[in-house]
């Protein structure tokens, strides 16, 4: 997955570098990129990415859909666990 300063998320196949999906994300003001993957047996597996200031977005790695977002009520800076 790359993600651009613009807020383009791109998903890159591993087996020949094609872009499987491309989805636009808020881009974040004052920082790079920051992310995790999530993976359940039985559930989607989702990359979490920190979208503009204030909100986490859960994108399904499989369609690029965006599954939820998580809007906080001020700025911070997310610590995941």
């Amino acid at each position: 997955a790359r993600l651009s300063s613009d807020g383009r998320l791109r998903l890159h196949a591993l087996e020949n570098g094609e872009v499987k999906f491309s989805t636009k994300l808020t881009p974040r003001s004052g920082g790079g990129a920051a992310g995790a993957l999530v993976s359940s047996p039985g559930l989607p597996r989702l990359l979490l990415v920190a979208e503009g200031d204030r909100t986490i977005t859960a994108v399904e790695l499989q369609t690029g859909e965006v599954r939820w977002r998580h809007h906080a009520s001020r700025a911070s800076h997310f610590r995941l666990k």
